[in-house]
């Protein structure tokens, strides 16, 4: 999965691009520094932009499986699966996920950090690899998932890590996800 900042419709070299909201889904045999530098290349040749992140699906499917998992343990019946909300006294919360590219895993002491981190309208859920589950207040509007992103970027700041984030909806990344049942083979065509 790709998820860059802006819109494209450039992407060199790909064997599947399939639009996801503000986010691609890519069936590609190239790796993901390739990948990555095709679809920055692409949109910078259009936009200003300062990086694309880039999340293999198993590792998304993963990240996802496990805030699926603790939102059913920790709300119980109060999580609906096919929307990805929770029902908490009068209000509705929606989960997602914070895509992070730092360059390297993150160290302990900041995924300790952020698992610790809550304001009143976000709640970290769980830290998986480079991607933090949230649980995010839903004003009954359109969710803008920048704010959890800004959220992990502010509260990792100190960090000596540089960071890249960019939030989706658990919605979306499950439809991304459901674009692509399986990776493609190694012999198609670039």
């Amino acid at each position: 999965m790709v998820w860059p900042t802006l819109r494209t419709t450039a992407a060199p070299r790909l064997t599947k691009n399939t639009s996801c909201e503000t986010g691609y889904a890519f069936a590609t045999t190239l790796g993901s520094e390739s990948l990555r530098a095709d679809v920055l290349t692409a949109l910078r040749s259009r936009y200003d932009v300062s990086g694309v992140i880039v999340v293999p699906r198993a590792a998304c499917a993963a990240g996802l499986d496990e805030l699926e998992r603790i939102a059913l343990g920790s709300y119980g019946s109060r999580f609906r699966s096919a929307d990805y909300a929770v029902s908490l006294g009068s209000g509705r919360w929606r989960l997602g996920l914070v895509f992070m590219d730092s360059g390297s895993s993150l160290e302990p002491e900041a995924a300790n950090r952020l698992r610790h981190q809550h304001d009143d309208h976000l709640e970290v859920l769980s830290v998986h690899d480079l991607m933090v589950g949230v649980l995010k207040y839903d004003q009954g509007k359109r969710i803008p998932w920048g704010a959890p992103a800004g959220f992990v970027e502010r509260m990792l700041s100190d960090s000596r890590q540089a960071l890249l984030a960019t939030g989706r909806s658990a919605r979306t990344v499950r439809g991304a996800l459901r674009l692509f049942s399986r990776e493609p083979r190694a012999n198609q065509s670039r």
